[in-house]
């Protein structure tokens, strides 16, 4: 079927802008010093958002590869959004790939920091200090003008009945443009106030990992989502 822009605009921010980033958590040997926990959060991190392995690697035992897919996983994930959401319609192989250099950078944005362990009572603590990086809102706004003022341009256009090449024009053109709007708002870079993430490590006999719903709180910080 045919893409219609008029319709984007009720199809656009369906999509969660949440990043839906796997939460892959490791454990290891328990080690109970406060370096071991710091390493290990901030290595967890960076696998997922810079490609960054050596730490969550040694601290785990998970393998190169394993680390890898990880951050693939991440990748796949926001190009997948863009794609499935019709923010990208019908694209090429170089589409594709622009889309998908585009997420590494986006990932690269997140702006995180370990700033202290703590122990409480059994627990230790990892604060995690995150500046929410201001990226969909802008977004959406920005787009939101530009789907208007492409919507208004081929108001009188009947797509089905456009030949192979305006309709390859007629797509190319929107996915430019969305292309452009992306990058600009990128280099924006925009970010909240920071905020502190305490993030808890549970650790038995045989092993430590974070706690899963601060590992989800930490994602859904990195990223102010469209409210």
């Amino acid at each position: 079927m045919k893409f219609r822009m008029k319709k984007l605009k009720n199809l656009l921010f369906v999509l969660c802008m949440v990043l839906s980033i796997s939460i892959v958590t490791g454990c290891s040997k328990t080690n109970k010093q406060s370096d071991t926990y710091k390493n290990y959060v901030q290595g967890t991190l960076d696998t997922n958002f810079k490609g960054i392995y050596d730490d969550y690697t040694k601290l785990t035992g998970s393998s190169e590869e394993a680390a890898i897919a990880i951050y693939e996983s991440n990748i796949s994930a926001i190009t997948d959004d863009f794609l499935t959401s019709g923010l990208i319609i019908d694209p090429t192989e170089e589409d594709k790939e622009r889309l998908r250099q585009f997420a590494v950078l986006l990932l690269e944005k997140a702006d995180y920091r370990i700033t202290e362990v703590e122990k409480k009572s059994d627990s230790y603590y990892v604060n995690v200090e995150i500046r929410p990086y201001v990226f969909y809102p802008t977004l959406q706004d920005k787009l939101l003008v530009k789907y208007s003022e492409l919507s208004e341009k081929y108001i009188d256009v009947d797509i089905d009945s456009m030949s192979n090449e305006d309709y390859s024009a007629y797509i190319k053109e929107y996915n430019d443009a969305t292309f452009a709007i992306m990058e600009e708002v990128l280099n924006m870079n925009q970010y909240e106030d920071p905020v502190i993430i305490p993030c808890a490590i549970h650790v038995t006999d045989y092993y430590y990992k974070i706690d899963t719903n601060d590992y989800k709180n930490i994602y859904s910080t990195v990223y102010v989502p469209i409210e």
